[in-house]
């Protein structure tokens, strides 16, 4: 399975970002999905 996205908190390896660059994996923070999520109605 590939990844897409990596969700990422506020405690995020500097490795787990280094590997998702690398890999050219997109990645967000927690805190922004979460209000994209309340602002759609669906969280």
């Amino acid at each position: 399975a590939n990844t897409d996205l990596l969700i990422t908190g506020a405690e995020v390896g500097a490795s787990k970002l280094a590997k998702a660059d690398k890999l050219g994996v997109e990645t967000a923070d927690q805190g922004v999905i979460w209000q994209q999520l309340i602002d759609a109605g669906i969280a």
